[in-house]
């Protein structure tokens, strides 16, 4: 039958032995098999299985009933057996696949390294991968069977809650922001990532499925590693940048930046990913790029100050560091920048050189004032002296009242000096604020130029204020400085003293103010004026609008702290060309104003006080000791002098210390004034000390003196000391 549809070529074999010989030698495709051959009484599986071809069973009786080999019942239909070789064929050919596709799944199972678990629906394991095996340390023949949680523990992260039977999961798991954990045997966790699939076979067992579980620690590490690296490169205040290595046009583009390179060229929230270097940067760029490029065939970072200019205009001074990133291959992927914003630091550090230079003038001044201070008190004194000798209303009085009158005038300017210097102690007194600037006004005309016309007005009966007169000096040179300078091709500044009263709180941009009566110090000009934002930071240190150089940013900030130390406000009226106004809130006291002058007018009594005490004087300045010496046994005193420690305890010694009074300076030759003082009351501790001193900074380190010893600050009227020396001697009575 098969010959007459010549669609097959048959080749016999006479016994199982030849039919093997035929099969291995590829002699054949199908094997036609009848039952009844001698030799298969049994094991047809068998030999089915060695022929490795599809089979066909030729029969001479029924088949078996349930799903098994082919066979055909003999005899057969013609065609029939043919359709059965070919049915037989075919499903050998899907077997093979089937095989090959299994052993495909196999070893791609075995070669990955996420885990693979194959459960039932019940969560009983039905086989795992070698990855699987080495996590749970469990081959796979021992764990088929067994239920999942009783080798993997895995739970969620959120909520701590243990997930027995993962195959309930379906599709792709949690994303990194919630992952799986899975601990191992050894109590280690690691977090995962899930995907579940389903496996349908058709039979009423129902499904199985598929668990594959990713670790993903070191991602998830990485991930919140990258996140404080972006948190820390946002908060940095340097800014951040990250190029391409290069674009078609040779010019470098962004490809990260931070927040404070965005602040750094002004450009918000604009989205600057993708952006050519050049078409930020005007000047500077291509110094530094150069400069990288250079860096990179080297094999080194380059560090560097730059001048940088944005097209908007904007220009500053910028400490940059560049560094190229190279792969493992040497492959250049780009250039870190690191640029610090060092304008400010600029010119801080010319605030501060400024500033020494104030402070080196300061230290001259203080010591000039003190040498001045010595020719003053001599000068002085031996005009008070002479004073007491002449006749009041002769001509010689009124000459000598000339001398003491321009000596003090000394004193005052002394006193600035010391202000200037920052040796000065404030000494509030009660004063009328237009008699300081009569007082300063001639200082002032020198400060400002003659193309500037100054103005001056005061309000009648004015009350006193309550404040160091040298520090209100200070403030008001301060504003007529900054009001000269604001008007550079001339004009006018008006300064003016009058009275002010609010009922109720009042607010201004530069802080509320209390109710009360002011005296109000205003300082007008004509200059260009400020505009709001200028006007909400004058009083910051070392913020100014004036060139590099020609400021210190500290003038305001001065006159500010100086108010707010004596409870006073200052108000600001300022527009762009239109000028401005400083009105400076005093609060007002009760009484009317004391005698002008940092130290007051220094009259002298007309009964100066007597005695016949034991005075001991120590003065290094010849000329004053015999001055104030003199003055004490004019007046009645027992004196006895020397010109420095060492000589005065010897002295002393002699006189077995039966000194009632000593005044002496407080920095003396070979022994300090307070030596003496101490070594005096050790041993006659009623005894009475004054010091006089041309330093006001000494001050501090004789406070600690026991007894009621007193200072008095050179120059200082005779009759001060006459009037100080005779309160001590009856004290000690």
């Amino acid at each position: 039958m098969l010959e007459a549809e010549g669609l097959m070529t048959l080749v016999h074999a006479g016994d199982p032995n030849q039919a093997l010989i035929l099969a291995v030698d590829g002699k054949a495709d199908v094997a036609l098999v009848d039952t009844s051959t001698p030799g298969l009484e049994s094991g047809l599986s068998a030999f089915a299985s060695d022929l490795g071809l599809p089979v066909v069973y030729l029969c001479r009786e029924d088949g078996p009933s349930s799903p098994g080999p082919l066979y055909v019942k003999l005899p057969c239909k013609p065609g029939e057996l043919s359709a059965m070789i070919r049915a037989s064929a075919h499903c050998h050919e899907l077997e093979k696949a089937a095989a090959q596709s299994a052993q495909s799944t196999g070893t791609l199972l075995s070669l990955m390294p996420q885990i693979v678990i194959h459960m039932d629906s019940e969560g009983r394991i039905l086989g795992i991968n070698p990855a699987a095996e080495l996590f749970a340390r469990s081959s796979e023949q021992k764990a088929r069977g067994r239920h999942f949680s009783s080798l993997f523990q895995l739970r969620r992260t959120s909520t701590d809650a243990a997930l027995d039977n993962p195959a309930q999961l379906r599709g792709s798991g949690p994303d990194l922001k919630d992952l799986l954990l899975l601990r191992s045997p050894g109590g280690e966790d690691c977090s995962v990532r899930v995907n579940c699939a389903t496996i349908r076979n058709g039979r009423a067992e129902g499904a199985s499925s598929l668990l594959v579980l990713e670790d993903v620690t070191r991602m998830s590490r990485c991930a919140a590693d990258r996140l404080l690296l972006e948190g820390a490169q946002e908060l940095t205040g340097d800014a951040i940048l990250v190029t391409t290595p290069g674009s078609e046009d040779g010019q470098p583009r962004v490809r990260f930046y931070n927040k404070a390179f965005s602040r750094l060229i002004a450009q918000g929230d604009a989205d600057l990913e993708g952006r050519s270097l050049a078409g930020l940067f005007q000047q500077g760029l291509d110094e530094i790029w150069a400069a990288v490029m250079d860096g990179l065939r080297c094999g080194r970072e380059w560090t560097g100050q730059v001048n940088m200019k944005l097209f908007s205009g904007v220009e500053f001074n910028a400490q940059v560091s560049a560094n190229p990133i190279m792969d493992a291959a040497g492959r250049h992927l780009g250039c870190v920048f690191c640029i610090q914003d060092r304008t400010h630091l600029h010119r801080l550090e010319e605030s501060i050189r400024q500033s020494q230079k104030i402070e080196a003038v300061g230290r001259l001044a203080s010591g000039i004032a003190h040498d001045f201070n010595n020719l003053l008190s001599v000068i002085n004194s031996y005009c008070d002296l002479q004073i007491l000798k002449l006749d009041e209303g002769s001509p010689a009085m009124r000459y000598a009242q000339q001398i003491r009158a321009a000596g003090r005038k000394g004193v005052d300017l002394v006193s600035q000096l010391m202000t200037f210097s920052r040796k000065d102690r404030p000494n509030p007194t009660q004063l009328d604020l237009s008699h300081v600037v009569e007082d300063v006004k001639s200082m002032l005309r020198r400060v400002i130029r003659e193309d500037i016309e100054m103005e001056t007005s005061y309000e009648e009966h004015l009350p006193s204020v309550k404040a160091d007169q040298g520090q209100i000096e200070q403030v008001l040179l301060n504003l007529c400085v900054n009001a000269r300078d604001a008007m550079p091709n001339g004009g006018r500044l008006h300064i003016d003293v009058s009275t002010r009263q609010y009922e109720k709180t009042v607010m201004r941009s530069q802080g509320s103010i209390r109710p009360g009566n002011y005296v109000v110090l205003s300082v007008e000009d004509s200059g260009c004026g400020m505009d709001e934002e200028t006007q909400k930071r004058i009083f910051d240190p070392f913020f100014t609008t004036k060139e590099i150089g020609k400021g210190t940013g500290l003038g305001l900030a001065t006159v500010h702290s100086i108010m707010k130390q004596y409870g006073g406000h200052i108000v600001v009226r300022s527009r762009p060309g239109e000028g401005s106004r400083f009105e400076l809130l005093f609060p007002a006291e009760g009484g009317r104003s004391g005698e002008a002058g940092l130290h007051g007018e220094h009259g002298h009594s007309v009964e100066s006080p007597t005695g016949s005490e034991r005075i001991f004087i120590v003065e290094d300045d010849e000329t004053f000791l015999d001055c104030i010496s003199g003055l004490l046994r004019l007046h009645g005193y027992q004196v006895y002098t020397a010109y420095d420690g060492s000589s005065a305890m010897d002295m002393m010694a002699r006189l077995d210390y039966e000194v009632d009074l000593l005044v002496s300076d407080i920095v003396l030759p070979k022994l300090s004034g307070r030596e003496v003082a101490a070594r005096l009351m050790e041993k006659r501790p009623q005894a009475r000390v004054i010091f006089m001193t041309g330093y006001d900074d000494q001050l501090d380190s004789f406070y600690s003196l026991p007894g009621d010893a007193i200072v008095l600050e050179k120059p200082f009227p005779l009759n001060t000391l006459l009037v100080k020396a005779r309160e001590l001697l009856d004290s000690a009575k």
